[in-house]
């Protein structure tokens, strides 16, 4: 017998029906989901987006929020870079609790530069050191937890400095700053190109390193053109600096290895020759150690694979010091329009390998002079300095239409490390004398030039 349902009853039923149906979605609700299994063999809760409930969709990017408010975060300590100095700094990033078993691949811009075993990339809170302390620089994160992912990208900035644009007094230090003090601690003074010059401005040269205080004296190349400028070169800078007790370093510049370099290996402040680190090639490639810092110089004239493994060599030894600074009268790639005398390249090479090197070598800086500008900023990752002609002006930088008056460089060092460079640039007086009086303003200087980047 087939069975009905009396035609009077069937609201009631129906009303039973939908009563059931109710209790039974509200009973689906009430029960946890079941998770979501994933690759790694952990699973994941599943993730009610209800706007009511989470505000928002789990670690859903909004382009219209505030980007503070993602949950997903980069933090880093301290807060900026030193400026020319290596800055260790603590990187974490914020999750959520529901991805804190997620892995970490970091990606650092300087990569190369940075210390072996600086930062273990599978980690979501690292270590890094960032070398040199020239510009700001870039981290990038890889967040992964099963199906999901995330990139953040975070810039740490370098510290801003004040650059000082009044001209210092020619009778004093005036507004050069005072130079540090304590262990491991100097001003070091860099100059080049004093070919040409005469007796007087050789004269103000010697006077104000000696009113800056210096500590330490290189002369970069491109001392003389013949006998008689070595000469007035011994009788004005190298005794003025003698009689101060100042050592000075002499590297040279091609054309001073074809003339014959009148140098010799450097003196204490007593006259006594101090040690080199090897001074076996010496005046064409030496090095030399001072207050915890390692000096590699070259002329660059040799541009064979020997040469190119002897800087290797003495940058590998050297990793012990806490910085290592190398000084070539020719740089990299060209600064200025100005072609150095001389037979061979006008710049140092082969370029990519020398450049590889330093920076595997964690290179401090890379000071040359051979296009007789002042610039200071990054070949690639790498640090460097052109430090300015001291015996002649009216060179320009690279697509710049303005000519630098004759200038030398002053890098104050800081236990070990260099904390500034700036330059000193000669004015013309009313009595006809350049006193190199003036602090060169940096903020004239342009922020690029081709290769390099302030």
């Amino acid at each position: 017998m087939a069975l009905t349902w009396p035609s009077h009853r069937a609201p009631a039923a129906l009303l039973l029906l939908l009563l059931l149906l109710l209790l039974a979605v509200s009973a689906c609700a009430a029960e946890p989901a079941p998770p979501i299994p994933t690759t790694s063999g952990r699973a994941l809760p599943r993730l009610l987006h209800d706007q009511a409930t989470l505000g928002r969709p789990a670690l859903e990017a909004d382009p219209s929020r505030d980007p503070a408010a993602d949950p997903v975060q980069i933090s880093h300590d301290p807060d900026v870079l030193q400026v020319y100095r290596s800055t260790r700094v603590s990187l974490a990033v914020t999750l959520p609790a529901e991805h804190r078993q997620a892995r970490c691949r970091w990606s650092f811009a300087d990569a190369e530069a940075a210390p072996p075993g600086s930062a273990d990339p599978s980690r979501c809170a690292v270590e890094h050191t960032f070398i040199g302390g020239a510009a700001d620089e870039r981290v990038s994160v890889t967040i992964s937890d099963g199906a999901w992912s995330k990139t953040l990208t975070r810039i740490i900035p370098l510290e801003r400095l004040p650059v000082s644009t009044r001209p210092v007094e020619a009778e004093a230090a005036g507004n050069v700053p005072e130079k540090p003090r304590g262990p491991n601690s100097f001003r070091m003074v860099v100059i080049a190109d004093t070919s040409g010059a005469d007796s007087s401005r050789l004269a103000a040269l010697a006077g104000r390193i000696v009113a800056i205080d210096a500590d330490l004296v290189v002369h970069l190349g491109g001392h003389a053109r013949d006998g008689e400028e070595w000469n007035r070169l011994r009788e004005t800078l190298v005794e003025g600096l003698r009689a101060a007790k100042i050592p000075l370093l002499s590297a040279v510049s091609p054309s001073d290895l074809e003339l014959g370099p009148e140098v010799r290996r450097p003196l204490g402040k007593d006259g006594e020759q101090l040690d080199l680190t090897d001074g076996a090639h010496f005046p064409d490639r030496w090095s030399f150690s001072y207050e915890g810092v390692f000096m590699a110089f070259t002329s660059g004239a040799d541009q064979s694979r020997e040469a190119l493994d002897w800087l290797r060599d003495r940058l590998t030894e050297a990793q012990v010091y806490e910085s290592r600074l190398v000084f070539s009268y020719l740089p990299v790639h060209p600064f200025g329009e100005h072609v150095p005398d001389g037979a061979g390249s006008h710049t140092l090479g082969p370029k990519f390998k020398v450049y590889e090197l330093l920076l595997r070598a964690r290179t401090t800086a890379l000071f040359s002079a051979g296009h007789h500008v002042y610039f200071k900023g990054r070949y690639g990752a790498l640090p460097v300095v052109s430090v300015g002609s001291a015996g002649s002006g009216g060179q320009r930088l690279l697509g710049s239409e303005v000519a630098q008056a004759p200038s030398f460089t002053v890098m104050d060092v800081e236990r070990g490390l260099p904390q500034r460079v700036f330059a000193l640039t000669s004015t013309p007086a009313t009595d006809g004398t350049e006193p190199f009086d003036t602090i060169l303003d940096e903020a004239y200087l342009p922020e690029t030039v081709e290769v390099y980047t302030r």
